[in-house]
C-alpha cells in the first residue's frame, strides 16, 4: 500500500514537472515568460501549487502532536482535538494508574461532543469506548488495591453519566447505573466523586438534592470548575441572582460557567460590556492565526472578483473597505438580537429539531430577518449619508460588500468553533449566499429608482426584503433542523439557483450603468480571464485549507479532508467560475432573472453568454451560400461591424458598414443587419458562420423589423 501511495505521488510530480518543462520550452520559442498561460495563468498555477503542496506534505509527512503526553494534552485542548487529549491521558494512566486526573481526562475527552463529530476514524472512536468500559470494569472488580477499585467504580460512574447525558431528547435519561457505581467508591473525598454524584442527582431528583454534592466537591477542593458550572444552572433556574452574580463576576469562577449561561445572565442584567466581552473571549480562545487568515482570504477573493466584474463603474478601494468595515461592525448586533429573540420573546430553535414548524418560522424571522436587516443598515447609511452610490451597479456593490463584511465576521465565528476545515465551505457557499440576499434587497432600490419610478415602485423594496429573508431562512432551515438535515440537497439546489439570480442582478445593474455613447468593445468583459481568477482563487482556498489542516492536525487528517472537500467542492468551483462571470452587457436592457437555466453540468456550456460586444469594430468578409439566390451576384463583400442591435428580444443583431455597397431593388445599401443563424453562435474569423443577411428597416416602417434578403456566410 505504501509503495502504491509513493508511485501515485511520483506520478503527480512527474506530470507537473513534464507540464512545466513543456511550458518553458514553448514559452522560449514564442518569446514570452515561462509562467504565462494567457487568461488562465492563475488557474494553471493554482493547480500546480495544489499538486506540489500535496506531494510535499505527503513525502515529508507531518505529525504536529508533541511526543510528551502532558504537552499533547494541552495541544489537543488548544486545537479542539479531544482524541489527542484522550490518547495522551490513556498513555499517562499506563505510567501512573492512581492519578485520578488522568482517568477523568480520558473519559471526559472521549465523550467530548467534538470527538465523535470531528474524528475521521469512527471505528477507533467506538473501540475506545469499549476499551474504557472494559478497563474500569476490571479495575472495579479486580483492582489490586482499594484505591484502584475506587478509581474503577468512579470510572464506570463517569462512563454511564456521560452516556446518559448524550441521549437523544426523545429518550429518557436514567442515571441509576452511574449512581450505583459511584456509591461503591469507599473514599468519599475522592476528586470528581461528589461532582459526578451531584450531576446524577440533579438530573434525576432536582436541584436541592444535587446541590449538596456539588458544594461538597468545592469544599473538598476537588473538581471546582465542574461544580461551579452545574451550580450556575441551579442558581439561574431557581432565580437566585445574587449567588449567580457571585459566580458570573468572579475572575476565577466565571470561566467555569457555561457560555450560554453567562450569555443569558449578562443579557438579562443588560450588561452589554460583559455580554460582548464573553463573545470575543470565546472566539479568540479557539481562533488561531491560520483561521483568521483563512477568513480574511475568503473576503479578499470575493471583494476582488466583484471589483473586477464591475469594470465599467468600479467603486474606489477606500469606499469598498469602508463598506466592508461597516458590515463587519453591524454583524456584531446579531448577538444581542438573537438574545432578545430567545430570552425576551421566548422564540428560539426547538431542542433537537422536534418542532419543525417553529424552526422553519425561526429561520425566517429569527435568522433571515435579523441578518438581512443588519446587512441593510450599512447600505442605507451609505445611500443616504454619502455620495458613494452613483450608478445602479453601485447599489449592488455596496450591498454585496456590506454582506461580505457580515460574512467575514460570521466566518471568524465558524472557524473558531469548528476549525479551519470549514474554510472551503464558507468560501464556496456561505459568503456567496450572503451576497445574494443582500444584493436582492439592493436590486429593489434599483427597480424603484430606475424602472418603476414613483409610487408604483415603493412596494418593490419591502417585497424583495421579505423574499431575501425568506430565501435566507429556507437556505438555513435544511441545514439546521435535525429532523430534515437528510434533505440538505434542497439547500444545495436552492443555492445554485441563487448564483444564477446574482449573475442576473449584476448583469442588469451593469446594463443600466453604461454611460451613453460608450463604444461596445469597451463593454466586453473578458470572461475567460475572470473565470480563471475566480476558479484559481477558489482552488487556492483548498490549498490553504490543506496546508493549515496538515500544520494543525497532521498530514493524514489533511489528506482525508482534502479529498472529501474536493469531491463536494469541485463542482461548485466549476459552477461559480462559469456562471458568475456569465455577463453580457447590453446598455439599457432589463433581461429576465434566471433561476434554473444551466444548473446541471451538461447545460453550462449552452447557457453561457458570449462576448458579443467584442465583435463591434471587427472586419468580416461575406460570401453567398452555394445555391442561386438574391445575393449570388452581390457578394462577396467586406465590411465592419459598427454597432449592436436588439430586435424582438434578440440582442445578437449587428449593423455592418460595407466598404462597397450592394444593390437590392435598384437601391444601394452601405449598411446591413446580420445575425447568426444558430441562436447564440458568435461570429469568428477562424471559421465560417451562417448568418441572416438583412437590410435595415425603413424609417417609415411601423415595426422596426429587419428586411430579410437571404442566408450568407461570414468569415
Amino acid at each position: 500500500m505504501q509503495i502504491l501511495f509513493l508511485l501515485i505521488l511520483f506520478a503527480i510530480l512527474g506530470i507537473v514537472v513534464f507540464f512545466l518543462y513543456t511550458q518553458v520550452k514553448e514559452s522560449r520559442t514564442q518569446g514570452r515568460p515561462f509562467w504565462y498561460f494567457g487568461d488562465y495563468t492563475l488557474l494553471a498555477w493554482s493547480l500546480i501549487v495544489l499538486s506540489l503542496c500535496y506531494s510535499a506534505f505527503n513525502l515529508f509527512r507531518i505529525n504536529p502532536v508533541p511526543d510528551d503526553p502532558q504537552e499533547a494534552i494541552e495541544y489537543g485542548r488548544e486545537t479542539t482535538q479531544p482524541w489527542i487529549t484522550a490518547h495522551a491521558c490513556s498513555e499517562l494512566i499506563a505510567r501512573d494508574s492512581t492519578n485520578v486526573d488522568y482517568h477523568f481526562g480520558w473519559i471526559s475527552s472521549h465523550f467530548d461532543p467534538a470527538h465523535e463529530a470531528k474524528t475521521k476514524d469512527i471505528h477507533a472512536f467506538d473501540q475506545e469506548e469499549v476499551r474504557i468500559f472494559i478497563t474500569y470494569t476490571r479495575l472495579s472488580e479486580h483492582g489490586t488495591s482499594p484505591e484502584l477499585r475506587d478509581i474503577g467504580n468512579l470510572g464506570l460512574g463517569l462512563y454511564y453519566m456521560y452516556r446518559e447525558q448524550q441521549r437523544d431528547i426523545s429518550e429518557i435519561a436514567d442515571f441509576g447505573n452511574a449512581r450505583g457505581y459511584l456509591r461503591q467508591v469507599k473514599n468519599t473525598r475522592l476528586k470528581y466523586l461528589n461532582y459526578a454524584m451531584g450531576v446524577c442527582m440533579l438530573r434525576d431528583y432536582g436541584a436541592q438534592v444535587g446541590e449538596f454534592s456539588l458544594n461538597q466537591e468545592i469544599e473538598m477542593n476537588g473538581y471546582k470548575a465542574g461544580a461551579w458550572s452545574e451550580l450556575g444552572w441551579i442558581y439561574l433556574y431557581d432565580n437566585r441572582r445574587a449567588e449567580l452574580a457571585a459566580l458570573a463576576y468572579d475572575h476565577e469562577k466565571k470561566h467555569a460557567l457555561d457560555f450560554s449561561l453567562r450569555r443569558r445572565f449578562y443579557y438579562e442584567q443588560r450588561d452589554v460590556v460583559s455580554f460582548y466581552t464573553l463573545y470575543f473571549a470565546d472566539i479568540f480562545k479557539t481562533l488561531n492565526l491560520l483561521g483568521l487568515l483563512g477568513a480574511l482570504f475568503i473576503g479578499i477573493i470575493w471583494v476582488v472578483f466583484l471589483h473586477q466584474l464591475a469594470f465599467i463603474a468600479p467603486l474606489p478601494w477606500k469606499h469598498i473597505l469602508l463598506t466592508v468595515f461597516i458590515g463587519f461592525v453591524m454583524a456584531m448586533g446579531a448577538w444581542w438580537l438573537y438574545a432578545f429573540y430567545e430570552y425576551s420573546l421566548g422564540f428560539s430553535l426547538s431542542y433537537g429539531g422536534t418542532d419543525i414548524a417553529n424552526d422553519a418560522l425561526y429561520c425566517f424571522l429569527g435568522i433571515g430577518v435579523i441578518e438581512e436587516l443588519l446587512k441593510l443598515i450599512p447600505f442605507l447609511l451609505i445611500l443616504y449619508f454619502t455620495n458613494i452610490i452613483k450608478k445602479p451597479i453601485h447599489y449592488l456593490l455596496v450591498a454585496a460588500f456590506s454582506a461580505l463584511g457580515f460574512a467575514f465576521f460570521e466566518n471568524l465565528l465558524y472557524i473558531s468553533q469548528e476549525g479551519v476545515g470549514v474554510i472551503h465551505g464558507r468560501a464556496l457557499m456561505s459568503a456567496v449566499a450572503h451576497m445574494v440576499s443582500g444584493a436582492l434587497v439592493a436590486y429593489g432600490f434599483i427597480l424603484a429608482r430606475f424602472r418603476y419610478r414613483g409610487k408604483s415602485g415603493l412596494w418593490i423594496v419591502p417585497l424583495l426584503f421579505l423574499l431575501a429573508a425568506l430565501g435566507h431562512g429556507f437556505y438555513d432551515f435544511w441545514l439546521i433542523n435535525e429532523k430534515v438535515k437528510s434533505l440538505y440537497l434542497l439547500t444545495f439546489l436552492f443555492y445554485l439557483s441563487e448564483v444564477l439570480v446574482l449573475a442576473s442582478l449584476l448583469n442588469n445593474a451593469l446594463n443600466q450603468s453604461v454611460e451613453p455613447g460608450t463604444p461596445e468593445p469597451l463593454l466586453a468583459l473578458n470572461t475567460g480571464r475572470l473565470t480563471s481568477i475566480l476558479s484559481g482563487s477558489l482552488v487556492l482556498v483548498f490549498v490553504y485549507e490543506f496546508v493549515a489542516l496538515c500544520t494543525i492536525y497532521g498530514t493524514e487528517y489533511g489528506n482525508q479532508t482534502l479529498f472529501s472537500a474536493f469531491i463536494t467542492g469541485g463542482y461548485l468551483i466549476f459552477f461559480l467560475s462559469v456562471r458568475l462571470p456569465n455577463i453580457d452587457i447590453v446598455p439599457g436592457e432589463w433581461a429576465r432573472i434566471e433561476f434554473f437555466s444551466g444548473l446541471l453540468p451538461a447545460h453550462l456550456g449552452n447557457s453561457r453568454k458570449k462576448n458579443f460586444n467584442l465583435l463591434v469594430g471587427m472586419e468580416f468578409s461575406f460570401s453567398a451560400v452555394e445555391r442561386p439566390g438574391p445575393l449570388t451576384t452581390q457578394l462577396p463583400r467586406e465590411g465592419r461591424i459598427i454597432r449592436r442591435e436588439k430586435i424582438d428580444g434578440n440582442n445578437a443583431w449587428f449593423v455592418v458598414e460595407l466598404y462597397t455597397p450592394i444593390t437590392i431593388n435598384e437601391n444601394e445599401h452601405y449598411f446591413i443587419l446580420i445575425s447568426s443563424k444558430e441562436t447564440g453562435e458568435i461570429l469568428s474569423k477562424e471559421h465560417d458562420t451562417v448568418i441572416a443577411f438583412c437590410l435595415l428597416p425603413g424609417e417609415e416602417a411601423e415595426r422596426k423589423q429587419p428586411v430579410f434578403v437571404d442566408w450568407a456566410i461570414a468569415h
